[in-house]
Order: structure tokens, then C-alpha cells, then sequence
């Protein structure tokens, strides 16, 4: 009887791996912990600095890797979906005009004032800003960044009837393609104060400009424009099928003193979805 000789994998000691993985989380949460470095040489060292993540709640993975090396959630943010089968632009909606680039962001600030986390670094991109007018008078605008996604898979009931049936119906298909799906990103959204319903053919004729369906912003669930939204509805079909999954706003604070932390889990959060796609 000949005998049969196998060649075995190599195993790694099982310290060796652990103490492998220790070593690779400790440079991980290091790197983290000194995220100041990053700033500007010019500046100190203690200003005061803050990093931020927004991740979906039921990405059970990205929110225990987050808390592993230090984030926590302050507020909660949801995806509105906006959509029209058949957009159609209107007369007195157009792009901003660079003179007019000061007043609205002096009117978008008033406007955040009582936000966390607001800026303005993303706004005019691409001269992409676009307002609604009264006469010589802006009463609503936005930032639209034109977003194209390859989507591979939705969970839930209504993800597989999105992923599998909506696309072969023949006026549904217009809304969504997971092979391309193709939306308008919306923020900074501006509207003058009771002119928030001018928000909604703002919207339809930025997606009507971009050939697009479809607009998505990222809001604070606490915030004015939120409830704003909700209150006004005639947000579309897609938005009425797909309930988005919550997300959180995660921060890592540096040099921030306790009473200032607690200002970030008490008011609204301002959401960049230039940050998001």
C-alpha cells in the first residue's frame, strides 16, 4: 500500500494573527486620534477641529468601525427623493448670476444660522447654482450637481421591486435604472421666508435642464426644510414607493470643549450632498 503524502497550507499562529490585527487597529485609531495633523501647517495645533461621517444606520459594519475608533452619532439625517415622469422647465428659473453670488450666500447663512456644520465651500461648483424668480426678486434657489450611480443591489421587498420590476415598466423605468441612475443632488437650498412651496417647480425644472427624473437631498430630520418638504408634499411617485433607511451624523471632536460638543446634538445639522455623492 503506497501511502499519499498532501502538501498543507501554512497556517498562521493564531497570537500571530491577533497580534497582527492589534497592531493594525492601534495605527488605525492613531491615525484618527491625530486627524489635526492634517490642517494646515499655518494653524495650531489646538484649534478646535471636527470630523465628520454620515453613514446609513443599517451599515451595522461602517457604524461599529466608526465607534471602534471614536465617532459618535449627534443627529439623523433621511434622503428625500423628488420626481416627475415628464419634467418641464420653467421661464423664471435659471442660473445664478455672478453679481448676485454675495446676497445668497448672505441670505443662505441667515437662513442656517441656527445650523451645525454649515458652509458654503460647495456651492456655485460647476456654476450649478440655479434660482426661482419674482420678477427682479429671488425667492428660492439651489445647488444641483448632476450624480450618475451604478446600483448592484437594494434590500427589502421594495428593493427587489425597484431593482427587478420597475425597470421593465414601460412609464416606471423612467425613474429608475440600476445600471445607471441618474439624479439631480440638491443643497443649499434657499427659499424666502413663506415661498418655501416655490421649492417644488424649482426643483422640477433643474431636472427638466439636466434630462434627469429625479432629485435627492439629504436632510437633518429635525431641521425647518425637512418638515417643510414633508408639509408641502408633491415630492413625486418615487418618493411615496421608497422609504429611505435613516442615517447618522457622526462627529470625532478635537480641542472642542464639552458645552460647545453639546451644541452638535442639539440643533439641526447643515448636509452637503456633495460630501454624500
Amino acid at each position: 500500500m503506497r501511502s499519499k503524502s498532501r502538501l498543507k497550507k501554512k497556517e498562521i499562529p493564531k497570537r500571530n494573527l491577533l497580534l497582527k490585527q492589534s497592531n493594525l487597529k492601534e495605527k488605525i485609531v492613531g491615525f484618527f486620534n491625530n486627524m489635526p495633523d492634517l490642517n494646515d501647517k499655518s494653524m495650531d495645533k489646538e484649534i478646535k477641529t471636527i470630523s465628520y461621517a454620515f453613514i446609513e444606520k443599517e451599515n451595522y459594519r461602517s457604524m461599529d468601525f466608526s465607534s471602534m475608533i471614536g465617532y459618535k452619532t449627534v443627529r439623523e439625517l433621511n434622503a428625500i427623493f423628488f420626481s416627475r415622469f415628464f419634467p418641464k422647465e420653467k421661464k423664471n428659473v435659471g442660473r445664478i448670476l455672478p453679481e448676485e453670488r454675495e446676497k445668497i450666500i448672505e441670505s443662505l447663512k441667515e437662513m442656517y444660522s441656527e445650523y451645525t456644520m454649515f458652509f458654503t465651500d460647495n456651492l456655485f461648483y460647476n456654476d450649478q447654482y440655479f434660482v426661482l424668480r419674482q420678477g427682479d426678486e429671488i425667492v428660492a434657489g439651489v445647488q444641483a450637481n448632476p450624480v450618475e450611480f451604478e446600483i448592484f443591489e437594494m434590500p427589502g421587498f421594495t428593493g427587489k421591486v425597484l431593482m427587478n420590476i420597475l425597470p421593465e415598466l414601460p412609464l416606471l423605468s423612467r425613474l429608475f435604472q440600476p445600471g445607471k441612475f441618474r439624479f439631480a443632488a440638491f443643497e443649499g437650498i434657499y427659499y424666502k421666508s413663506g415661498h418655501e412651496r416655490f421649492l417644488i417647480p424649482l426643483f422640477e425644472s433643474v431636472c427638466a435642464k439636466y434630462g434627469v427624473n429625479i432629485g435627492v437631498t439629504w436632510l437633518d430630520n429635525g431641521s425647518m426644510i425637512f418638515h417643510h418638504l414633508k408639509k408641502i408634499g408633491r415630492m413625486g411617485f418615487l418618493g411615496k414607493l421608497k422609504k429611505t433607511v435613516p442615517g447618522a451624523v457622526r462627529l470625532k471632536f478635537y480641542n472642542v470643549p464639552e458645552e460647545e460638543r453639546m451644541n452638535f446634538y442639539k440643533k439641526p445639522a447643515y448636509i452637503s450632498a456633495y460630501d454624500i455623492t
